[in-house]
């Protein structure tokens, strides 16, 4: 757009001067030839069209979130024109290494780079590096890299959300929920909520992470609770611990903020905390790894252990993603809960992908928080069309997006959704 609007007033300019002079039109045009002065200013202002052929790399075909990523994905690059193939990591690092190599060496001018390993920032950089050294942009997404690697290349940048937002949003969530809905979801009337919490993985980059909870302005709680009804307006600041999580032995900060967010909201609404079904559970978590199989087979087990027409019954369900929340759900079903009918306990997950939204409204599970998978690709799109058009892969993101201050980052929001009131 800035480019046209340029060139318009080029144009404007040339043809004013020229019906502004005194001479003769033929010396006029003989002197300035303002039709190859155009083609120049042409030339100049619109660079030439590149034709992009993209690898699109994906840490695995299997997650469901991803899968609707890549089906938006998809429909705007074909939209735009372009060559693009889709690569599928399953799951192992050096296979997506091998995968970009080999993409470079077949002519592929753009990679899309949905990275395999979080836990250390050496995976990032040696993609970045392969890069560099082909000339070629990357744009990583939705799994985050560390800014001292997009800051290593200028042709680097990455798209994907603020890691702790998701786990703050389903907190704030989680938390208003049970204080509106406490004694119904208090099925021993022990005066305690007693919940299992499923995390995707463990091993993250975040080596030194701060968890500082504070409610008063924070957006999803203002968002929130300005268009419910039931719910305390005072604001309460608590600041936890400092709480490091080591790599390869925690999960990462989105899944350390639920929990101390949940219990904010609890504490504000004069409840007490969550308390953990398996007290000899330190880390009061497991790893789903993502996955609904093994979501399954967690909750079969808890349930065994903690059934729910026992003295001590697992109360509340939370998990790292929709997949997990839903694997949970059916071991549930075995036992005559969340069936949509009838005995049901609080489930919430994070991506409302088409499933957990038809969960929700069917009264399997309470809420998830909304990755748009739309908005980001979209976004990647915007991109991919900057390199296209001869520009920098982030010529005017900032302009648009919602950039980090630190490295080229394009962050898209989320959204709590739960079931609406009729």
């Amino acid at each position: 757009m800035k480019k046209f609007l340029t060139l318009f007033l080029t144009f404007t300019m040339v043809f004013t001067l020229a019906s502004c002079t005194s001479k003769a039109p033929e010396t006029l045009i003989e002197e300035t030839k303002p039709k190859e002065q155009i083609e120049e200013i042409i030339e100049e202002v619109i660079p030439e069209e590149i034709e992009v052929k993209a690898g699109v790399f994906w840490y695995d075909f299997s997650d469901a979130f991803l899968s609707t990523v890549r089906d938006a994905l998809n429909s705007e690059l074909d939209a735009l024109g372009i060559q693009y193939t889709n690569y599928d990591a399953a799951s192992t690092q050096a296979r997506q290494n091998v995968q970009i190599e080999s993409a470079i060496a077949n002519g592929v001018n753009l990679l899309i780079v949905n990275i395999v390993d979080t836990a250390a920032i050496d995976a990032a950089q040696n993609i970045t590096d392969i890069a560099r050294v082909a000339d070629v942009p990357v744009i990583f997404f939705n799994r985050e890299v560390d800014d001292s690697v997009i800051n290593s290349y200028e042709n680097a940048c990455f798209v994907g959300t603020r890691a702790a937002e998701a786990g703050e949003a389903q907190g704030i969530m989680i938390g208003k929920y049970i204080a509106e809905n406490y004694d119904d979801i208090d099925l021993n009337c022990d005066g305690y909520i007693s919940y299992i919490y499923l995390v995707g993985e463990i091993g993250c980059y975040y080596s030194d992470a701060t968890i500082d909870v504070n409610l008063e302005d924070h957006p999803y709680y203002a968002a929130f609770t300005s268009s419910q009804t039931n719910v305390a307006t005072r604001l309460l600041n608590i600041t936890t611990p400092k709480i490091e999580l080591i790599c390869s032995e925690a999960p990462d900060v989105r899944s350390m903020s639920v929990i101390p967010y949940c219990n904010a909201v609890l504490t504000m609404a004069n409840k007490p905390e969550l308390t953990y079904y398996d007290a000899n559970n330190t880390d009061k978590y497991q790893p789903s790894n993502w996955s609904k199989t093994t979501a399954f087979e967690i909750m079969e087990t808890a349930l065994s252990t903690n059934p729910m027409d026992g003295d001590a019954p697992i109360e509340v369900v939370i998990a790292n993603n929709d997949d997990a929340a839903l694997g949970c759900v059916e071991a549930l079903n075995n036992k005559g809960w969340n069936t949509g009918e009838g005995n049901t306990i609080p489930v919430f997950g994070v991506d409302y992908t088409a499933d957990a939204a038809a969960a929700i409204e069917e009264g399997k599970m309470v809420g998830s928080i909304l990755q748009s998978a739309t908005g980001m690709a979209e976004t990647i799109a915007d991109l991919v069309e900057n390199v296209m058009n001869g520009e920098h892969v982030f010529d005017g993101a900032v302009e648009v997006f919602n950039v980090d201050e630190d490295a080229n980052k394009i962050r898209v929001p989320y959204e709590i959704k739960m079931k609406e009131e009729n």
